[in-house]
């Protein structure tokens, strides 16, 4: 199973429909000022059925999209660690939090642009684990 979690303030998806199979779940989180989403995005999170889901902030403030990001990405990872994760976001923020858990064994990583449509990725941020080896 894989975990696609969207910063939709940082990236906005073109491709959904071509990248997200039968056993990808998607969260797009949406900032509290995104008030329209193209159709193509919809369409394509309405065809995952329950697989697709939105999480629309309310409020606003530095980072605060991502600290909510971060703790679903928690939950997320405390009931399925067999899982792969993906933050697709151009936040490096998240850098530090993603080498910890792949520290701990856990396959997460941060994509700074959207999968393409081969469902391949064409630009990754690569990091160095705590061992020297360096994850993507």
């Amino acid at each position: 199973m894989i975990h696609i979690l969207i910063d939709y303030e940082s990236i906005q998806p073109r491709h959904l429909e071509t990248w997200a199979d039968e056993d990808t779940h998607v969260t797009v989180f949406v900032g509290a000022h995104q008030h329209r989403l193209p159709f193509d995005l919809v369409a394509a999170m309405q065809a995952l059925g329950a697989r697709g889901r939105y999480i629309k902030l309310r409020h606003t403030g530095k980072n605060l999209l991502d600290f909510h990001l971060a703790f679903h990405l928690g939950e997320l990872v405390a009931r399925n660690p067999e899982a792969r994760y993906r933050i697709v976001s151009k936040d490096s923020g998240f850098d530090a939090l993603i080498a910890d858990l792949q520290a701990r064994g856990l396959a997460v990583e941060r994509l700074r642009v959207e999968p393409t449509p081969s469902g391949s990725v064409h630009d990754t941020e690569e990091m160095s684990a705590p061992d020297g080896t360096t994850a993507a």
